[in-house]
């Protein structure tokens, strides 16, 4: 996650040290709180909480697909398996306990300026020194969450497959294979549009400006 965050992360550190001057009143939260309007918490725990998700950018196919109930359900698949961890207790159990403090604690930081508590959020902004780094904290924060909904996610799968070993033979290798096949297929249904979305989907009507639109690289397929 910090790799991947690296392309944003290094220039803002190099601003704040080396040349804080140029900042000037873009610093400024509150001069940023519009892209925490969609940061709810119900957006969040769909790992969805961005200000860029509105028809301006995103294609109406995508916002359809994303209305289906089914889908819907599943887009929250991940917090339920994740919060799954916390029934089975084990000598993880304090660990997973600890892992899910963090996620809640980042969905809390995530969700910036939107309420509730968003004078919270305020005064951390204000009184932590480097938090302004994070101004536009749904997709930077959302990242990291999605590392920590892993490792719950993963005790949670071992531990339902576990569950099934008294079960006669059969039995047994059937609920395996049903629950495998349910949180895969889960994942993969969640995240199709991704598969099929055009090189350049994104509709700005600002064709003139190529950051605009996006690719997906051919080696990630």
């Amino acid at each position: 996650t910090f790799l991947v965050n690296i392309w944003w992360l290094l220039p803002m550190i190099n601003t704040f040290f080396l040349s804080p001057q140029s900042l000037g009143v873009s610093v400024n939260v509150a001069s940023w709180s519009w892209t925490h309007q969609r940061a709810s918490l119900l957006n969040l725990f769909w790992l969805n909480g961005t200000w860029g998700w509105n028809t301006y950018y995103i294609p109406k196919p995508l916002f359809d697909y994303y209305n289906i109930p089914v889908v819907v359900f599943l887009m929250f698949v991940p917090f339920f398996l994740a919060g799954a961890a916390l029934l089975f207790k084990s000598n993880k159990s304090r660990f997973n306990a600890f892992i899910a403090f963090c996620i809640l604690v980042f969905v809390f930081l995530a969700k910036g300026l939107h309420d509730p508590l968003e004078q919270i959020n305020l005064l951390l902004y204000r009184d932590v020194p480097l938090m302004n780094m994070f101004r536009e904290p749904a997709s930077k924060f959302t990242l990291i969450i999605i590392a920590f909904l892993a490792l719950l996610i993963g005790f949670t799968a071992d531990r339902i497959i576990k569950m099934a070993m008294p079960f006669r033979h059969k039995v047994t290798k059937s609920l395996k294979i049903a629950f495998i096949a349910f949180m895969v297929g889960s994942f993969v249904i969640s995240a199709l549009p991704i598969f099929k979305i055009p090189a350049n989907f994104v509709d700005t009507k600002t064709e003139n400006i190529s950051s605009s639109y996006i690719q997906i690289p051919q080696y990630w397929f």
